[in-house]
């Protein structure tokens, strides 16, 4: 990777936590449900519950 790309990656996650950081509350909640990591009721999905479970451990 040249040091081009990766200054282009560096800015795109700059860009990209910019935009989460405007996110409201409910915004950011759906994009965890549309993502399927959050259920509609805001619990885990079940592959996350059970690495929670597996980290608790």
């Amino acid at each position: 990777m040249s040091e081009k790309d990766i200054n282009n990656l560096l800015e795109l996650v700059e860009s990209q936590n910019q935009q989460i950081a405007s996110l409201t509350k409910e915004e950011a909640l759906q994009s965890l449900v549309e993502a399927g990591i959050l259920e509609k009721d805001g619990k885990y999905a079940q592959p996350y519950q059970e690495m929670l479970i597996a980290a608790e451990q």
